[in-house]
């Protein structure tokens, strides 16, 4: 019996203080969560939108570089999964230049959202991390930032102009599907371009490939509808199967030389009247 209420006790004791390490792990200041991510640094975690009748709610929000905390000051270097989802009313998010990281759905589905200043010093975009915010203007990726993942901008409806102030390596499936810009420029770093990386993008009229680019997977431009022009450079190898499936306004194309593989209906459905090969591809 003595060893049953022991044990007891210490179970008592464990649970007590495991609740306090999570106590400790959250807090909550000026409506904006965070949750502890190391022993000096904070993410932001969530916005606190439950208001008492007749205050002001919130249309901007912007993230402090440091925040307090029971007397310890924490650095905010990231935004965590679904920090910002479904907002009502915020129209601007503007983050500190100490945040490096994205995470997945970091600010997700937010149908008011108007405008995002990142950080200049963010490196790693999650998947998901700025998708479906559908009256997002504009924005303007950092250099640090050298990977497109899935699905990044997917559904940004009302995204007519992004720019990156470097080059990028990668564009992961669905990374723009249905993005609202209309001219697009890839460097020759970004060697493959996604499944279904720019499918039913409503405006996209140009796409200008940098030599370098090898591979463009499956429904990289599927159903583009306002897609006229595209320039296919000398060091591309692949076209995967639909890549331009049902691109009916696209009415010229040359295949360079070092094109060895055209899947299946890459171009089905299009305004083609003719194609010009390159002498030398056999």
């Amino acid at each position: 019996m003595k060893k049953i209420v022991t044990l007891f006790v210490a179970i008592a004791a464990f649970c007590g203080f495991a609740s306090k390490a999570e106590e400790a792990t959250t807090f909550e200041v000026n409506r904006i969560k965070y949750t502890v991510t190391g022993e000096n640094s904070v993410g932001v975690s969530g916005l606190n939108e439950n208001y008492e009748p007749g205050e002001v709610k919130l249309t901007e929000v912007i993230i402090p570089s440091t925040v307090e905390n029971a007397g310890k000051n924490y650095t905010v270097t990231s935004v965590e999964e679904y920090a910002f989802r479904w907002t009502s009313g915020i129209l601007k998010i503007e983050l500190p230049n100490t945040v490096t990281e994205l995470k997945n759905n970091a600010i997700y589905y937010n149908d008011d959202l108007e405008e995002i200043v990142l950080s200049e010093n963010i490196t790693k975009l999650g998947e998901y991390s700025l998708a479906s915010n559908r009256k997002l203007k504009s924005l303007a990726i950092p250099a640090g930032v050298t990977e497109i993942p899935q699905s990044c901008f997917a559904s940004d409806e009302g995204l007519t102009s992004i720019t990156f102030a470097s080059d990028f390596t990668s564009i992961g499936n669905g990374a723009f599907y249905k993005a609202g810009m209309a001219e697009i420029t890839i460097p020759g770093s970004c060697k493959t371009i996604g499944n279904n990386a720019f499918q039913l993008c409503p405006n996209l009229s140009k796409v200008t490939l940098g030599e370098g680019v090898e591979t463009l997977n499956e429904g990289a431009f599927r159903e583009c509808a306002k897609l006229t022009e595209i320039n296919l450079p000398a060091s591309l190898k692949t076209i995967g199967q639909y890549a331009f499936l049902n691109d009916v306004m696209l009415s010229s194309v040359r295949i360079p030389v070092g094109v060895t593989e055209i899947g299946n209906a890459a171009f089905s459905n299009v305004g083609v009247t003719a194609f010009e090969v390159e002498t030398g591809n056999t």
